[in-house]
């Protein structure tokens, strides 16, 4: 039971993200997302 409330939190979370992350592209353009990931990504 515990873990089917966890499978929903992660579509919840999945499903969260995926609506910021269209509404930044919506915003800025997919490819300025994709080259502040691919910028953020080499810092790490």
């Amino acid at each position: 039971y515990e873990e089917r409330e966890e499978e929903v939190e992660e579509e919840l979370e999945q499903e969260e993200m995926e609506i910021g992350l269209e509404a930044l592209a919506d915003k800025f353009g997919l490819d300025k997302i994709m080259d502040t990931v691919a910028r953020m990504s080499v810092k790490d």
